[in-house]
């Protein structure tokens, strides 16, 4: 299960907070989400402090969206070890402001 808050959004980003799985069906769930977001011109800041499990599908996902339209921020350090792996970014210092 995945639950996606949006916490803000302006012309020039916009921050999805994920918590939960992102796995199976949740994976397009979040494409869905943030394709929406991106077809607007918006940089999408993911807040990945509540993700607990992500499969590859999510992995590619994240991948298809990477730099310079997609900023990860919050993983745990899992999350964050398992992404790196797969040559995305996770900038350190927290959740993003909201």
């Amino acid at each position: 299960m995945i639950r996606i808050t949006q916490h803000t959004q302006t012309n020039r980003q916009t921050i999805l907070q994920i918590e939960g799985d992102l796995v199976g069906p949740a994976v397009a769930i979040l494409a869905r989400e943030g394709w929406l977001r991106l077809r607007a011109g918006s940089v999408l800041v993911l807040d990945l402090s509540g993700l607990q499990i992500i499969d590859e599908a999510g992995v590619a996902l994240l991948q298809d969206w990477a730099e310079p339209v997609l900023r990860l921020q919050g993983a745990s350090r899992s999350i964050q070890l398992l992404l790196e792996g797969h040559g995305l970014a996770v900038e350190e210092g927290g959740k993003p402001p909201y």
